[in-house]
């Protein structure tokens, strides 16, 4: 009988977060968020299992993030995301650098 996996033939699964660094120098971290997954084009309950993030870029909008990503080494895809959704998912880092205005 054939086993339905919910993750990865070895058991793990890709998982991405965000992250927003300070634009001087050192580049300190800012903000980050909690894992995140792209969902399965056939559930939003659940992530495809083999997933990675290839690129990110702020649309023309100015209000709007396009992610392109790969699924299972086998598909191309785009996700399009409002900005604000991606900033309401950052967590300020508790210390941050000194002189930074600790702006996202």
């Amino acid at each position: 009988h054939g086993r339905a996996h919910s993750v990865a033939y070895f058991g793990s699964h890709y998982m991405h977060f965000f992250y927003a660094l300070d634009a001087a120098p050192p580049h300190a971290l800012l903000a980050h968020s909690a894992e995140w997954c792209l969902p399965h084009s056939a559930s939003d309950a659940r992530c495809e299992a083999v997933q990675f993030v290839t690129g990110l870029e702020l649309a023309p909008d100015g209000r709007t993030v396009l992610l392109a990503y790969g699924v299972n080494d086998c598909e191309s895809k785009l996700a399009v995301l409002p900005l604000e959704r991606v900033r309401r998912m950052l967590t300020p880092n508790a210390t941050g650098p000194s002189g930074s205005t600790g702006h996202f």
